[in-house]
């Protein structure tokens, strides 16, 4: 099944389209336990690095709708060009366990021709209020990266995003690579 999601500018917020609604009726606003990062979020980030024989740097605003189930997480980001969907690993704080770190790996990610995505964050919930924080370094090094209109780059992208909702964006992971379907 493939989810399709709706961009808000006004709101940066990520829904979707055809689920909003009745996720709305069927469960109301869902209450974020201790560091569940599962709602949509906004924030900004930098990029810096070596793309085609030059320094880069880059700066965006960024949004991710992110829903976990246990300790496993789905992310779907807007802002990067270059990470559009990932999976990954929320680990608690044993002694805060509205803290923790989660690490993501990018759908897509290949060994030849090289590219490659991964994302480690810290994060801070509160799951009283449905408010969180999320500092996160992203690595990215890759040959022939059109995508961005680079040939080979390599550049480490440093950001901070708040949530705005905890509703569930239900953001499947990655989809089964082409060979598969076939």
């Amino acid at each position: 099944m493939r989810w399709h999601v709706a961009w808000n500018p006004d709101r940066m917020r990520i829904l979707p389209v055809t689920t909003a609604a009745a996720l709305v009726l069927a469960f109301g606003a869902s209450t974020a336990g201790a560091f569940d990062l599962t709602g949509a979020w906004s924030g900004k980030a930098t990029c810096k690095g070596f793309a085609d024989g030059a320094k880069v740097v880059l700066k965006t605003e960024i949004a991710a709708g992110i829903s976990q189930s246990g300790r496993d997480v789905n992310v779907e980001f807007l802002g990067f060009s270059f990470l559009t969907r990932a999976v990954g690993i929320a680990v608690a704080d044993a002694k805060k366990p509205d803290k923790g770190e989660a690490g993501f790996v990018a759908c897509g990610n290949e060994p030849d021709p090289v590219f490659g995505v991964t994302v480690r964050t810290k994060v801070s919930t509160k799951p009283s209020t449905g408010k969180g924080a999320i500092k996160l370094i992203a690595v990215v090094a890759g040959k022939d990266l059109n995508l961005i209109g680079v040939t080979d780059a390599t550049f480490t992208c440093t950001g901070s995003l708040k949530r705005t909702t905890t509703f569930d964006p239900l953001i499947a992971g990655c989809p089964p690579p082409m060979e598969i379907v076939r």
